[in-house]
């Protein structure tokens, strides 16, 4: 800030833009310019030619910029045109993928609520017991090497051995799903299997006890076969005991 007072200060500022007294500024005269400022009089200097032209030549040039883009854009709409796909093709197309690579599901044979034992004769070695793992299954036995029967008309769903080694065979149609475990089975996974048809035969493998609960792994015992029965219309697990009419 300076040390004048303020109005002298704006007085000083002015100066910086405003001549006084209506004197001509020298930085203000160009002398090549076609215009020379006089404060008393302004005398037009001849024009160049091309100050004239100038102009005209710019529109010229922009007219012709219009032109050309237009046309660029034109013939970029047509090659669009030509080259796009119709919709209904686009839609046929992903209509056959869809087809070709969709997975087809189980078909199950018709609903049957007939259920049977899965042996002929059996003994029982075990009640209701699994609600701690989701099941409400019963322990039979047949002995060693008997024939296990599909207990429906069903198809295979699953076929596996679990972490605990248990050999598991899923056997269902629309009403039931049944899961047997231990066996020595000799079905595929997508078979449909009849019902009281063979799907294998009575062993001990994996996590399997004799009647004083000790492990039989490796051991000639705890022959049986696991059968737990879920009703698919329920929505639940059922009592084989009750299902079947074991006493």
């Amino acid at each position: 800030m300076t040390n004048l007072p303020i109005d002298e200060f704006l007085a000083v500022a002015a100066q910086d833009t405003y001549p006084q007294k209506d004197e001509i500024l020298p930085e203000m005269v160009v002398h090549n310019d076609p215009v020379v400022i006089d404060h008393g009089n302004q005398t037009a200097m001849p024009m160049h030619p091309f100050v004239i032209l100038g102009p005209v030549l710019v529109i010229i040039l922009f007219l012709i910029g219009i032109i050309l883009n237009r046309s660029i854009f034109d013939v970029a709409q047509e090659s669009r045109v030509e080259t796009a796909v119709p919709q209904s093709t686009v839609v046929a197309n992903v209509e056959a993928v869809v087809r070709e690579t969709a997975v087809p599901l189980p078909k199950f044979p018709s609903s049957q609520n007939k259920i049977i034992a899965p042996y002929n004769e059996y003994v029982l070695t075990q009640g209701p017991h699994g609600s701690t793992y989701g099941h409400m299954a019963i322990d039979i036995a047949a002995g060693n090497g008997a024939t296990i029967l599909s207990p429906i008309d069903g198809l295979v769903t699953e076929l596996y051995v679990d972490e605990y080694a248990n050999t598991v065979l899923v056997i269902e149609n629309d009403k039931y799903q049944i899961l047997m475990m231990h066996g020595n089975y000799s079905v595929n996974k997508g078979d449909e299997i009849k019902l009281g048809q063979s799907v294998g035969t009575e062993s001990n493998n994996g996590f399997t006890k004799d009647m004083y609960g000790n492990l039989c792994y490796q051991r000639d015992c705890g022959y049986h076969t696991h059968l737990n029965i879920y009703d698919k219309i329920q929505g639940t697990n059922v009592n084989p005991l009750e299902l079947l009419g074991i006493n």
